[in-house]
């Protein structure tokens, strides 16, 4: 491989690593106080960044169900918490739904 895409492979990863690392101390902010506005949204431009990467990684991958196996973290990491909860909690629901079914003894 040419040295000059290495180089771009290396300023790419380490692009995105110091974008995670951002990520997460404003993260850890929102947490321990209310966020300022600013802090919000470079919050929400890191994830759409986030969003970007993966579309235009599995939009070129050869394989895309190879990609989405081989990268399921970093496809869990873009889905925003409370849609993953909302989808936890709709999944639950027939088991619920279910058990409250009054029940029928034939014999």
């Amino acid at each position: 491989m040419p040295r000059h895409f290495l180089f771009l492979k290396l300023a790419y990863q380490t692009g995105m690593c110091l974008l995670a690392l951002v990520a997460v101390t404003l993260a850890a902010i929102d947490l321990t106080s209310e966020a300022a506005e600013w802090e919000v949204t470079a919050d929400r431009v890191i994830y759409w960044i986030f969003v970007l990467d993966y579309v235009v990684r599995f939009s070129i991958s050869r394989s895309k169900w190879l990609f989405v196996k081989d990268h399921v973290w970093d496809l869990l990491a873009i889905i925003p918490f409370d849609v993953l909860f909302r989808l936890f909690r709709f999944a639950s629901k027939p088991r619920a739904v279910r058990a409250a079914r009054p029940r029928t003894s034939c014999c």
